[in-house]
């Protein structure tokens, strides 16, 4: 999955909402590991 966010503490802020909570307990049992990888432009 790819996206595309404004900033870095957007993504952080995101990570904290409630529907991210849930959404981490519901695949628990189903992701073995999550890794985010933040890219920049190359120019």
């Amino acid at each position: 999955m790819v996206e595309h966010w404004e900033s870095l503490r957007n993504l952080e802020q995101h990570q904290q909402t409630d529907h991210m909570e849930r959404h981490r307990t519901a695949i628990k049992h189903d992701v073995v590991d999550v890794k985010i990888f933040v890219l920049e432009p190359a120019f």
